[in-house]
């Protein structure tokens, strides 16, 4: 799954297009054994502004 992108690298503006996929890209099975991980780190190391979050891993 890649996010969708302006030309400007900006999402959610009127002109969209695909992106340019990067080297660091993680294709989604390999995401699915990482994501899990991650998320258990950050679970377990509350901010210590008390910050939960907005967006998805």
């Amino acid at each position: 799954m890649s996010r969708r992108v302006d030309g400007l690298g900006r999402a959610g503006l009127n002109t969209v297009r695909e992106r340019r996929p990067c080297r660091t890209d993680l294709p989604d099975e390999r995401w699915a054994l990482v994501e899990p991980v991650i998320a258990a780190w950050k679970a377990a190391r509350p901010s210590v502004s008390g910050h939960q979050g907005r967006h998805e891993t």
